[in-house]
């Protein structure tokens, strides 16, 4: 992974410069980390004492997209946690998207693998059962095409 630390007109410690790089690490855990980009970004904007913070703008390009975290905090330790957090749940959500491989739930796309005679289904009483050829001697034949009442490959508009 690379990490860039940028902060035009904060002094950054080394202390804050391990802390990232720690937090850093833990950040790619679904995907490999040699394609990694993650760039922070720390500014202090000027105005009255009592409403001073830290703002941290991190961007983390991983292959196919770029996700940013703009988290502000009283120091800028705080204020790198929060983004890192923020980072990770986005990174999180975008790895069930590419999990997924559709916008659909899971539900619906199993129903078209079946649809389409990818899967074979074992169908009773309403209901699909999905079982694996082999395990437990052969699966039953099922009518092919067919899928059980009330369940569509279309989404639901209402």
């Amino acid at each position: 992974m690379r990490l860039i630390i940028s902060s035009p007109h904060l002094p950054v410690p080394p202390a804050l410069q391990e802390y990232i790089d720690r937090r850093a690490q833990t950040l790619p855990r679904h995907f490999d980390r040699d394609d990694f980009e993650l760039h922070v970004a720390l500014e202090s904007p000027s105005g009255a004492s009592k409403r001073r913070f830290i703002r941290c703008l991190a961007r983390l390009r991983v292959p196919g997209t770029v996700l940013v975290a703009n988290k502000r905090g009283q120091d800028a330790f705080g204020a790198v946690d929060a983004a890192m957090d923020a980072l990770q749940r986005s990174l999180d959500d975008y790895h069930q998207r590419v999990l997924i491989g559709s916008r659909f739930p899971k539900k619906y796309f199993v129903a078209r693998q079946v649809a389409e005679d990818a899967l074979p289904a074992l169908v009773s009483e309403g209901e699909a059962v999905f079982a694996p050829e082999g395990e437990g001697g052969a699966a039953p034949e099922a009518p092919a095409g067919e899928m059980p009442a009330g369940e569509t490959t279309e989404p639901r508009t209402s």
